[in-house]
């Protein structure tokens, strides 16, 4: 039984005790025909419309509620927003103390940028002018062939033994460095490590033929311009060829470290900003400016709620919710404003139910389809759904229809003033009315009382 019926059978009983009362009074031992036909109320059958509804009590509640907290701990030094204000998603809401959160941002940017120039430096090379001043030392040296060039000195011979055996040194230290290295270390290190053992091989051959160039210059001219032909020959190979494979590995690996601390930076500096994740009303603000704010804190800084639409969750009797069905249109009226019904619909049907007292219930889920401004969260509202309806239907109040079993009987008074027991067909049974099928006529008149005298049907 719905809320209204319930209200509409007390205040029937309200009415007909105190009258019953008062012609038993009057007649000291019973109740004449006559004075119940005095006071007894009377209806009038007529046509009209009838809903079998089920009813239940909720709360409006927002279409979603956001609780938002800093993911960063520090001092809150910015609230851009106040209770009541709409945000869209994106919005800066709150901001922490962010100046270390900056610094590191700032540092692992620069070192980014210079891993990324030293990576494009290598790409580039050869530039044009080495490549120009190579082919002119070739070219110069190839012109020198068969010049004739002055005896080497002891001393000129004796440097450049020396400048030899320590690039031979260098090779070897660099050796036994890579050698010495764990096995632990990251693979760029033994690839950088290579690659400077190369680069100083490279630099050794070139100060062997530098000695041999100076020790062969007494043997002729033709022999000291060929050792300084193929001198030049091997310097401008080497511009040609760039930077070796190793390299330019070594060079990338480091602007990908440089990226991953960037990334790492902007999360850090992102966390000391709260940014609205949905667009909706700010409802909540738990922070303050100076304050310290805590990730770990269950309390909510700034709360947001989209109430762009509004939903009702209620318990539905677990004797009614199989005649509920989703998209069943249904009418909401609140305590706020009790002379308006709004419209809503049956969205969601709970597979579990709860118990309160012993009483068995199911949540379901109603979509408020009214746009009303004037309706609120957490406002108090019962719904009524709509099972069944008619239309234009011959109608008697449910207190007119007496039940017993399967007959349904009203008393009827007859234009004479006779009461007359009457067997009706009742088809749909509303909240506070009853349809009639057969059995009656509209315009017939009807008491609330059972008949005393006559039967009819």
């Amino acid at each position: 039984m719905s809320v209204w019926r319930t209200l509409a059978a007390a205040v029937v009983l309200m009415l007909l005790v105190p009258v019953l009362g008062l012609v038993a009074m009057n007649n000291g031992t019973g109740v004449s025909e006559g004075s119940l036909t005095d006071f007894i109320q009377s209806y009038t059958v007529s046509a009209g419309d009838v809903r079998d509804t089920i009813s239940a009590v909720g709360r409006l509640e927002a279409d979603q509620t956001v609780s938002l907290n800093f993911r960063s701990t520090g001092r809150v030094t910015e609230v851009l927003v106040q209770l009541g204000d709409n945000v869209q998603a994106g919005d800066v809401l709150a901001r922490l103390d962010s100046t270390n959160q900056q610094l590191s941002f700032d540092q692992a940017m620069l070192a980014y940028e210079q891993a990324q120039i030293a990576v494009q430096e290598l790409l580039n090379s050869p530039t044009e002018a080495e490549l120009t001043a190579a082919e002119a030392a070739l070219s110069s040296a190839q012109g020198s062939y068969a010049a004739s060039l002055q005896s080497t000195s002891p001393e000129e011979i004796t440097a450049a033994e020396l400048r030899y055996q320590q690039a031979l040194q260098q090779v070897q230290s660099l050796q036994q460095t890579r050698n010495n290295m764990t096995t632990d270390l990251p693979q760029q290190q033994y690839q950088l490590a290579e690659a400077q053992i190369g680069a100083a091989g490279f630099n050794a051959e070139i100060a062997r033929l530098q000695l041999e160039n100076l020790r062969i210059r007494n043997q002729g001219p033709n022999a000291e311009a060929a050792a300084s032909v193929t001198l030049a020959q091997l310097q401008l190979q080497r511009v040609q060829m760039g930077p070796r494979p190793e390299q330019i590995a070594i060079a990338q690996a480091a602007v990908q470290r440089a990226t991953v601390r960037v990334t790492e930076a902007q999360i850090a500096l992102d966390q000391t900003t709260l940014i609205a994740p949905i667009a909706g009303v700010v409802t909540r603000i738990g922070v303050q400016i100076g304050q310290p704010a805590d990730q770990s804190s269950t309390a909510s800084a700034v709360e947001i709620s989209d109430l762009s639409r509004l939903w009702l969750t209620a318990n539905v009797d677990e004797v009614d919710v199989d005649r509920v069905f989703i998209g069943v249109p249904a009418e909401v009226r609140l305590d706020a404003l009790p002379a308006e019904g709004f419209g809503a619909s049956v969205q969601q049907l709970a597979l579990l139910p709860v118990v309160v007292n012993g009483v068995v219930n199911f949540p379901v889920r109603f979509r408020i389809e009214s746009q009303d401004d004037r309706l609120r969260a957490g406002m108090t509202a019962e719904v009524r759904v709509v099972i069944d309806e008619r239309t234009n239907v011959l109608l008697v109040p449910n207190e007119y229809v007496t039940l017993e079993g399967d007959r349904a009987t009203v008393t009827r008074i007859t234009p004479t003033g006779e009461k007359l027991s009457v067997e009706v067909v009742i088809g749909l049974r509303g909240d506070t009315e009853t349809e009639i099928i057969s059995g009656l006529r509209e315009g017939d008149q009807l008491l609330l009382a059972p008949a005393d005298f006559g039967t009819e049907g």
